[in-house]
């Protein structure tokens, strides 16, 4: 009988393939951001980070992967390194939005980093934040008075 890590592996070799600059490319599904997503039963894993973690080891406690080679779909684990939030924004200081969409600067106070589940972390504007809190909340106040 296959084992659950055989499939998954098995799975993971069929989405790739090996470029001449030594990239191993993911074919299979992609999000939205262009990173590879490994599917399985009821579990979708971003496949690099799957690749570090099962070649490499646990990625660290509030880390990240930084592709070294620069390429969203490569899943080359030497092509990986675990690095912080703030090594890795280091790293891609161009990418780093300096405003919201509207136009509130992303610093000091108004800054509010969060980290999903799946370690990728993101910058909310806290003035927008709260301006959405505060709009949720009225229409919740008019549904409860309804009910």
């Amino acid at each position: 009988m296959e084992t659950l890590l055989s499939k998954q592996e098995s799975k993971f070799t069929s989405n790739i393939s090996v470029e001449i600059n030594g990239c191993w490319l993911w074919h299979g599904c992609v999000d939205q951001k262009g990173y590879g997503r490994l599917h399985s039963f009821y579990t979708s894993n971003v496949a690099h980070r799957w690749a570090y973690e099962r070649f490499i080891g646990p990625i660290p406690h509030n880390h990240q992967c930084h592709h070294m080679c620069g390429v969203k779909g490569c899943v080359n684990p030497s092509h990986l390194e675990a690095l912080t939030q703030r090594e890795h924004s280091a790293k891609h200081p161009q990418t780093r939005k300096t405003h919201c969409p509207q136009g509130h600067p992303y610093s000091g106070d108004n800054l509010y980093m969060r980290t999903d589940k799946n370690g990728h972390t993101t910058q909310h504007c806290v003035v927008c934040h709260r301006k959405r809190n505060r709009e949720w909340m009225r229409g919740y106040k008019k549904r409860k008075l309804v009910d």
